[in-house]
């Protein structure tokens, strides 16, 4: 609020979609803290969205069969973007 100062605060413009074709939702990984996926804590760059890897997600997401915690989940759960 002081005029002597010429900073100016920009509004942030987050992506809403990274990946169109994916089915992705956060609301599901609500229970989740957002390190556990984005790795922000070594980005060097404030536009760096920190993608998670595929590695990442099998940590949890292990296919059709399933495995003591983790989440049956066959390839299409988030990958149907192979079929328009």
């Amino acid at each position: 609020g002081r005029a002597d100062l010429p900073w100016k605060v920009a509004p942030v413009r987050l992506g809403r979609d990274w990946q169109p074709k994916a089915s992705f939702s956060h609301a599901k990984h609500g229970s989740m803290l957002c390190k556990q996926c984005h790795d922000k804590a070594n980005s060097k760059l404030s536009d760096d969205i920190a993608m998670p890897t595929l590695q990442s997600c099998r940590n949890c997401h292990t296919g059709l069969a399933g495995a003591a915690r983790t989440v049956a989940s066959p390839c299409q759960s988030c990958h149907r973007f192979h079929r328009e």
